[in-house]
């Protein structure tokens, strides 16, 4: 029989700076083991369209609005939906607390647009007014979604305009991602020269011959391909307006370094794009 003081009772002392970096390495597991396209079913993702044409062509106005979106409309929950039509609507129709309904936000920007029109142009019997707005859903893989939205207008002058807005969504949540979600602090100075290392490079592939290369910093529209990440500048940001809007695609493997690994799109990384 043993004696007592023969007996080995091991002694545990937790480290907290060792315990805090086992969770994170767990945490991490799990979001890779979980993530790729089976965190959601794919083909139960479905999108719908909705179109609005008005033209108003008579002697004291010329007033065109043409919109074509596409919305997500089933696959995940009713309120992730609203959230991401949300972020989508904000911007694109300038409102705080856009409609639920997309035929009831359409047709009021269409009769609010029309009525600044015809306030605008009270000293100008024929003024010209042209809206175009297109929305598509460009990628979508499990949880994660891309989402571009253009908006031209013209109303006068040599030329008109046209602003786009990209989006990444974590549909799991209906959060749109930005750039402190995707990437590690203090990431603008280093993206900043990659950006511009591809920008050099699409110089001298002759897309356009002028840019301002010192306006190229990180500006939060951007979007993923499968194999990269791509920023998008309207004209005059960091190029003249002849060159239209700029996109400069940056492969993952060129930014892996600079990205939060515990972020969604990490997830999608693809190193198989040359950089």
């Amino acid at each position: 029989m043993l004696r007592e003081d023969f007996l080995y009772i091991p002694k545990f002392h937790f480290n907290i700076t060792v315990m805090k970096k086992l969770f994170y390495f767990l945490l991490f597991c799990v979001v890779v083991l979980t993530g790729g396209c089976q965190l959601f079913n794919q083909d139960n993702i479905r999108t719908t369209y909705y179109q609005l044409n008005h033209s108003i062509q008579n002697d004291t106005a010329d007033f065109s609005m043409i919109i074509r979106l596409e919305l997500l409309s089933e696959g995940v929950k009713p309120s992730i939906i609203d959230m991401v039509q949300s972020h989508i609507f904000c911007p694109l129709f300038a409102v705080e607390q856009p409609k639920k309904d997309p035929d009831a936000m359409l047709h009021d920007y269409t009769a609010k647009t029309f009525e600044e029109y015809q306030f605008a142009k009270t000293d100008r019997s024929h003024a010209v007014y042209e809206e175009i707005i297109d929305g598509n859903m460009t990628f979508q893989c499990g949880s994660l979604m891309c989402y571009e939205a253009s908006q031209y207008v013209y109303n006068g002058g040599a030329h008109g305009n046209t602003l786009l807005f990209c989006h990444i969504f974590d549909l799991s949540t209906g959060a749109k991602l930005t750039e402190t979600d995707l990437f590690l602090p203090d990431f603008e100075t280093p993206l900043s020269g990659i950006l511009i290392e591809h920008l050099e490079r699409q110089s001298a592939s002759g897309v356009c011959e002028t840019f301002f290369f010192d306006n190229v910093i990180p500006n939060n529209n951007l979007y993923i391909t499968p194999h990269s990440i791509v920023y998008a500048f309207p004209p005059y940001e960091i190029a003249p307006y002849v060159c239209g809007t700029i996109r400069i695609c940056v492969p993952f493997n060129r930014v892996r370094e600079l990205m939060n690994p515990l972020s969604v799109v990490y997830r999608y990384l693809d190193d198989t794009t040359d950089d």
